[in-house]
């Protein structure tokens, strides 16, 4: 089924490569390089996955920790949406960030960098979840 992936990302450079990887499993990909533009795009159109980058610009100046627990707690209303955080390295060893994301509705974390074999494998597994969830009995 091919769905449709939205990737919050303030780094052009990470957006695009996890871009084409969500690409090569054959989903159609929408790009947001903040949480606001993710917000309000998520207020008019739907997606099936949303993969968020959790330290970003906030709209207030400056780099926000947390700023895409704010795209999570906004589309956790959304049914059936797996939920992907990821954040630098240097948080890789944080329980208070990983328990934050996963009670805010994030299915997975993942620390970046991270390696194309993983990322590609965690969009699959989400991806067939969703299929399996939206599948009539």
């Amino acid at each position: 089924m091919k769905m449709k992936v939205m990737i919050v990302e303030d780094e052009p450079l990470i957006r695009e490569l996890a871009a084409m990887i969500v690409a090569q499993t054959g989903h159609e990909v929408v790009q947001m390089e903040t949480a606001d533009t993710a917000i309000e795009y998520l207020n008019m159109h739907d997606v099936d996955m949303i993969l968020t980058d959790n330290d970003m610009p906030s709209a207030m100046g400056g780099v926000k920790r947390n700023e895409g627990m704010r795209v999570i707690e906004f589309a956790h209303t959304l049914p059936n949406r797996p939920f992907i955080v990821w954040t630098s390295g240097y948080a890789s060893g944080d329980p208070v960030l990983c328990k934050k994301a996963l009670d805010t509705g994030a299915d997975q974390v993942l620390f970046k960098p991270f390696h194309y074999p993983e990322f590609k494998c965690i969009i699959e597994r989400a991806a067939a979840r969703k299929t399996l969830e939206v599948m009539p009995i």
